[in-house]
């Protein structure tokens, strides 16, 4: 695995830690060497120790007992591992960031509200749509036609739902000077902005 060389610590730490672990479980006391121990140590110590423990049981169990596996094998091992752990902290930032949206929305009132709730109805649809651009932007037309009485909006998204480029708002359309709670919750027309942006390339 290609990279910077770890600290000799790490290095260190991993050799006692990890490499330790594998050499008894596969009862290679007598079959390595110690320059082996310290490729082992220097290939381990370049993935972190939440992705080895992510992998650590397919790596256990891919290899027979009393031979020296391939340390290429290990990196493929935990270049997997270390990709799950990836998808799995993306997927639990979106998770916090949709909750803390949920909370600032239930603090919205009025128009605010209105606004809130459809917003994340378009992210439930651009998450489910296989046609998210098309089906977001549609939501959003009817949306601000029938609940805001703003056809100039409906009908700008109704344009993007057909492939079209507009601008959805212009810089005079924005709060200038937004309250702090405004500035704590978000600018609700500006997000509705960005939801139609991110639908934009996803068709």
């Amino acid at each position: 695995m290609a990279g910077k060389r770890p600290p000799a610590s790490r290095i260190s730490h991993v050799g006692k830690k990890w490499v330790t672990d594998f050499i008894d479980f596969y009862n290679l006391g007598e079959k390595i060497t110690q320059r082996q121990i310290d490729g082992w140590s220097l290939a381990l110590a370049r993935f972190s120790d939440e992705v080895l423990r992510e992998g650590w049981d397919d790596f256990i169990m891919q290899f027979t007992p009393n031979f020296v596996p391939p340390i290429k094998d290990a990196n493929k091992i935990f270049h997997r591992a270390g990709l799950r752990v990836s998808e799995r902290k993306a997927k639990e930032e979106r998770d916090r960031l949709r909750e803390e949206e949920r909370v600032l929305f239930r603090g919205a009132t009025g128009e605010k509200r209105r606004i809130a709730q459809a917003v994340i109805k378009a992210l439930d649809i651009k998450k489910e749509s296989e046609t998210p651009r098309k089906d977001v932007n549609l939501y959003l037309a009817n949306f601000w036609e029938k609940e805001m009485n703003d056809k100039e909006m409906g009908r700008k998204h109704r344009m993007l739902a057909k492939g079209e480029r507009v601008v959805i708002h212009s810089a005079s359309r924005l709060p200038t000077k937004p309250q702090s709670s405004e500035l704590d919750f978000f600018n609700t027309r500006d997000q509705f902005a960005e939801v139609s942006k991110t639908a934009r390339d996803d068709a």
